[in-house]
């Protein structure tokens, strides 16, 4: 690290909390209630601090990425690129929102400013739920916004870290950011300065910590690169010897990262699993 090189990394060992064989698929931690939810094949478990765990519901997909969060009404919002399930923990309601009841394809879920966000994955539009209702995603020009720098699908909309009301909204070659401005047609506006020239070639690698966005970018001119942006432009931090391994990869969108400070350095981790690479 402080030379700017490669150290080790001890990689992954399987680690079984329930016995259960399955695909992990997604999981998230509750600090409003306490529990951790975890989506492995269809179902989705829920486990307290003693991690007693329960099926609190069933999804129509076996596999692929599930996207979590919530909101300040008692609702855990899971996505599976499908449709949105909604499941409030205080009445135990399990309520299955499908994309012909949404009138989108939803992809990576946020939470912001009272309200679930999501991106429309086969057009360049985002959606926004009602306040405080996650049961509602209206479309109207109250509800709906757009990537428009670029021709692109939209693919993640990001409640940026430790910058109030900014929304970093990824397509697959451009990032845009938004503020939340309460306005009355439309609560978001774009910036009109700036924007981000990579997009995501996987939102699984999203991670956030700080006031640090991190991400698997990609553009239509250029190979995968690691990037990290604070708000305003994006910075490359991967090598060129890592982005000459990167080129070598079978499977590049077959990627997941997440954030974790160690040792006082705030650390990205980006596995490739069928390529059997971590950095």
């Amino acid at each position: 690290i402080s030379d700017g090189w490669l150290v080790p990394f001890g990689g992954w060992s399987p680690r079984s909390i329930i016995n259960y064989e399955g695909e992990g698929r997604g999981i998230y931690s509750s600090a409003k209630n306490n529990h951790m939810y975890a989506v492995i094949d269809d179902n989705i478990w829920s486990f307290d601090s003693s991690l007693s765990r329960t099926v609190i519901g069933v999804m129509d997909t076996f596999t692929g990425d599930v996207f979590i969060d919530e909101n300040n009404v008692n609702e855990i919002a899971f996505s599976d690129g499908e449709s949105i399930y909604i499941y409030n923990y205080l009445t135990s309601s399990f309520v299955q929102l499908t994309s012909d009841i949404l009138g989108f394809k939803p992809g990576y879920l946020t939470f912001q400013d009272s309200r679930f966000i999501s991106p429309d994955t086969d057009t360049s539009q985002y959606r926004l739920s009602e306040v405080g209702n996650g049961l509602s995603f209206p479309f109207d020009a109250q509800h709906v916004g757009e990537v428009s720098t670029k021709p692109t699908r939209c693919i993640a909309c990001v409640r940026f870290p430790a910058r109030g009301n900014l929304l970093l909204v990824m397509g697959q070659t451009v990032g845009e950011q938004w503020m939340d401005v309460g306005a009355q047609l439309f609560p978001y506006q774009r910036s009109q300065s700036t924007n981000l020239d990579y997009g995501c070639i996987n939102p699984a690698t999203i991670a956030t910590n700080q006031d640090i966005v991190c991400w698997v970018a990609i553009n239509e001119q250029s190979g995968l690169a690691i990037m990290t942006t604070t708000g305003s432009e994006a910075k490359k931090i991967s090598t060129d010897g890592i982005d000459f391994k990167l080129t070598e990869l079978q499977y590049p969108s077959n990627c997941y990262g997440f954030m974790v400070r160690l040792d006082g350095h705030l650390c990205y981790v980006v596995s490739w699993p069928k390529d059997n690479l971590s950095y």
